[in-house]
């Protein structure tokens, strides 16, 4: 069933057009509960209704703290519904990030459920929490979308909080337009428009980019978002059942959990399955043994997908079905619709095509900057202040274009790297060890150019006067940064290795990380 959607209705607006067509059907669903898009529609207007009542305007940001259920779908709708803007908050991470978090987007009220409420700092700077469990069921009293009077091109869809260099997290602004331009892309895109609803798992963390593109592809498609517990997305065996079980015919997941499932999942749950289309985006994918093996096993289709955070996807490669001719590091394809791209070199000049260049995405898909950054957002953004001026955005990513036209992800241009899927930039460890008074200088690295075995090493100098302890400086960290942050391994060095120029010498520390590691094993 093509969908036809209008770029200037708004998020919302596209949903309630769905659930008039579909609204006895499935819309969402956990172990626990069904929604239909009836229901759903339902559940997020009273959740929109009591943000609004608490005192929520046009635009305020609205901490979210659900996983692993229908509430994940329910909130991202409701706050949107509310003219509002959705920022999730992982409620794993330690306190002091939070705290960052919800001061720096100026964040008033959160919502969550039994599950996420009380892990949650109970000292978080904002006035008010919602508990959905105590939303009541009725129908909504008032028309919420007659509330939503500017244009999706002067909102935001949602503020997502990446690592940043300077030891703090930066908040990603991503206009609705934007993201409504991407939803449009997706559901003409997938192999499965056309052949009826859709049932995508949800599962990627509300804190990802990734959640919004399976959530709302899905619900913009008429299709069911399937919501498992967020165990099952470190238990290969698991995932395998559940996509099984739960007829799941798209996924979207990163590399490294793809390889998990195709080497440890369950065959024969696999093999029987209705899977049609996995997404692969977050981290460099490679088309391992096992992977191929997985692929041959379900007739499935493999789509790799790139783009940064400030961007969204941005480039689109759907791999064919001769599965032994797939390359190991297959490229990244062709731009998705509504994304410029251009390839330059260190003074900003234009590559020819087989040179390799630093991507820069022009267009509609590019986000809005920072908040509260404008020091940053200028330097990796242009055109943001401008009428008519197109948003640019500067990956800081190493691509090479084919005569063909083809793209092929190379590296990174800086320090930033993705482990597990996860983007980190070792500049934010660096300044969080920093802050220790048990360190005087740090440098951190990986050790490991396979991504599924690379890991984070520290280097560091201790204070005069003190002697570092390895289990102390976890200890540092883990109440600081989240666990993917923390370093498999550190070194304990009594100068920091240093280049002429005084900046500290990265292949020399990365010669400390890699004798660390080794150590380490």
């Amino acid at each position: 069933m093509t969908t036809h959607l209008q770029a200037d209705a708004g998020i919302p607006s596209l949903v309630r057009a769905q659930v008039r067509r579909h609204g006895p059907e499935l819309a969402v669903m956990d172990g626990n509960t069904t929604l239909t898009y009836d229901r759903l529609w339902q559940r997020a207007s009273m959740l929109a209704e009591r943000l609004i009542a608490t005192g929520v305007d046009s635009q305020d940001r609205v901490g979210i703290a659900v996983e692993g259920s229908v509430d994940v779908v329910v909130v991202f709708l409701g706050v949107l519904l509310a003219d509002a803007v959705p920022v999730p908050l992982d409620h794993s991470y330690p306190p002091a990030r939070l705290a960052f978090i919800a001061g720096d987007a100026g964040l008033e009220v959160l919502v969550g459920n039994a599950r996420t409420l009380g892990h949650l700092p109970a000292d978080l700077p904002i006035r008010a929490i919602i508990d959905l469990d105590g939303i009541p069921d009725r129908p909504p009293s008032v028309d919420l979308l007659g509330r939503r009077v500017p244009r999706p091109e002067s909102r935001l869809s949602y503020l997502l909080y990446t690592s940043g260099s300077t030891g703090q997290p930066k908040g990603v602004m991503y206009r609705e337009d934007s993201f409504i331009s991407l939803a449009r892309w997706q559901v003409a895109d997938s192999i499965l428009d056309g052949r009826g609803p859709t049932r995508t798992l949800q599962f990627a963390p509300a804190s990802f980019d990734v959640s919004f593109q399976e959530v709302f592809s899905t619900l913009l498609a008429g299709g069911t978002v399937v919501c498992p517990d967020v165990s099952v997305r470190n238990d290969p065996d698991l995932l395998s059942r559940v996509i099984a079980e739960h007829r799941v015919e798209r996924i979207f997941v990163p590399f490294i959990a793809l390889q998990l499932l195709a080497a440890f999942g369950n065959r024969d749950a696999l093999r029987g399955s209705t899977l049609r289309e996995v997404v692969s985006a977050g981290e460099q994918l490679q088309c391992t043994d096992e992977i191929i093996a997985l692929f041959e096993g379900t007739g499935a289709t493999l789509v790799n997908q790139y783009g940064p955070t400030e961007t969204h996807a941005v480039l689109r490669h759907r791999l064919d079905t001769d599965y032994r001719s797939w390359p190991r590091l297959p490229s990244v394809g062709t731009p998705v619709r509504g994304a410029r791209l251009t390839l330059v070199d260190r003074d900003g000049a234009t590559v020819d095509d087989g040179a390799e260049g630093e991507l820069t995405v022009t267009g509609e898909l590019v986000a809005n900057g920072y908040l509260g950054r404008p020091d940053l957002t200028a330097q990796r953004f242009a055109g943001l202040d401008g009428p008519g001026r197109s948003r640019s955005y500067r990956t800081g990513d190493i691509l090479r274009r084919d005569a063909d036209g083809i793209y092929h992800f190379v590296g990174r241009a800086d320090e930033q790297v993705k482990i597990r899927g996860v983007r980190i930039e070792p500049g934010e460890i660096e300044a969080v060890l920093g802050t220790s008074p048990e360190v005087s200088a740090v440098a951190v690295t990986t050790v490991g150019d396979d991504p599924l075995n690379r890991v984070l090493v520290a280097v560091l100098v201790p204070a005069p006067g003190t002697v570092a302890d390895v289990r102390d400086m976890r200890r540092f960290l883990l109440s600081r940064v989240p666990k993917h942050l923390i370093p498999r391994s550190f070194a304990i060095v009594d100068m920091m290795p240093r280049l002429p120029s005084g900046k500290i010498d990265r292949a020399a520390v990365r010669a400390l990380a890699i004798a660390a590691a080794e150590r380490h094993h």
